[in-house]
């Protein structure tokens, strides 16, 4: 099983993919409080991005930070995207990239 280097050593793919699965999670709830404009959507966001950012700092992996980083800048759009159709695509857009950090065998938590 593939390990990943972090800042303070290797972290075994399965926490990886507990982090993605958490992360995939919260990303998919910005579309009920987009389309409820729940008042807290942008709040929210921006917390999905500082936990990114960390992620960012503490990753070795050039290919993982580079996945975050689109991550991060997709979700930054979302906050001021009206149109329903574009941030519904941007929100699985979001869903994609971070399931390929691990791979596609993620398994959704409910």
């Amino acid at each position: 099983m593939k390990n990943f280097s972090f800042k303070y050593g290797e972290v075994n793919t399965d926490v990886v993919k507990v982090f993605c699965n958490r992360l995939i999670s919260h990303v998919f709830k910005i579309l009920p409080m987009k389309e409820e404009q729940n008042s807290t959507v942008i709040k929210h966001i921006e917390s999905l991005n500082r936990e990114i950012h960390g992620m960012i700092l503490l990753c070795n992996d050039t290919q993982i930070s580079q996945s975050l980083l689109s991550v991060m800048a997709v979700l930054e759009n979302i906050t001021l995207e009206e149109d329903k159709s574009v941030y519904k695509s941007d929100i699985f857009k979001c869903i994609t990239i971070i399931k390929k950090i691990v791979g596609d065998d993620i398994e959704l938590q409910k």
